[in-house]
């Protein structure tokens, strides 16, 4: 799955509410907008949703659909406290920090541009040089966000990503946030990168090369301007993903996208 877009949800949220929560008959936040997982399994069944407090205040949260969905809830909070401290020291990240509060986790509602939105900006005026420095700006901080280690194979990994023939001792990050998509990466007036959702955090070994591999591929793939960006520019090659490995990571993300299912890959999963 990519990201829930929490910026695309930040932006939507302008409009009217479309019906006011209360309790005990007293009212406590206004809908505005309200976005369901589908084609999970139950233990990832979320809700992002997006209410206006009644300080006026706009708050995003994500919680789970059913009670098998806790522990995910609970997995997010402590994915972020994990990223927070393996990137602080370089600086290149930082996360969008959340808080647990009745069952869900609570984010900051932040203001700026993904980088999705600044390639697709770029594009649409004919800017593909522009462009192209952009996409190689959001790569070059995802693969200076933390220290690699080797990568080694672990029981965790299999589970999710299958008998992956990754060659041992390959760059990998050990808490390793796989959705690292351009959509997920927002550009603030101070200069930093927040990364909005860390749902897909695992705490094993994840080779960079995947996680940047679903960077280009969730971008270049997705629209016709954005694959004749993708063949003016050998994006792969430039960052060193030859063929092979590119068959490696499709197959890694198909298990993923299966166990994320609870075994069955649901339609249309490789862009949702």
């Amino acid at each position: 799955p990519q990201s829930e877009d929490l910026q695309a949800a930040m932006t939507e949220s302008g409009g009217q509410g479309i019906f006011t929560a209360e309790e005990n008959g007293i009212q406590q936040e206004q809908i505005l907008y309200t976005k369901y997982s589908s084609g999970r399994s139950r233990q990832f069944s979320i809700q992002t949703r997006i209410v206006r407090g009644m300080d006026g205040k706009n708050i995003l949260y994500k919680k789970a659909e059913y009670p098998e969905g806790k522990a995910h809830i609970a997995h997010i909070e402590e994915a972020g406290r994990r990223l927070a401290e393996l990137w602080r020291e370089r600086g290149q990240l930082s996360v969008n920090k959340c808080s647990p509060y009745d069952g869900r986790v609570e984010f900051e509602f932040l203001q700026g541009t993904t980088v999705e939105e600044e390639l697709d900006r770029l594009l649409a005026q004919g800017k593909s040089q522009e462009a192209a420095e952009t996409l190689r700006k959001a790569v070059l901080r995802i693969q200076e966000s933390a220290q690699p280690q080797d990568f080694c194979m672990t029981p965790e990994f299999q589970t999710v990503f299958g008998g992956a023939q990754v060659p041992s001792g390959a760059p990998s990050f050990a808490v390793a946030d796989v959705d690292l998509i351009f959509s997920n990466l927002l550009m603030t007036e101070d200069g930093c990168f927040r990364v909005l959702d860390y749902e897909w955090t695992f705490f094993f070994p994840v080779p960079v090369d995947y996680i940047l591999f679903r960077a280009l591929y969730y971008y270049l793939q997705s629209a016709p301007i954005r694959a004749e960006f993708g063949r003016e520019f050998d994006f792969y090659g430039e960052f060193g993903i030859v063929p092979k490995q590119q068959e490696i990571y499709l197959k890694m993300e198909q298990k993923f996208q299966s166990y994320v299912a609870g075994g069955g890959i649901s339609p249309g999963s490789l862009y949702h």
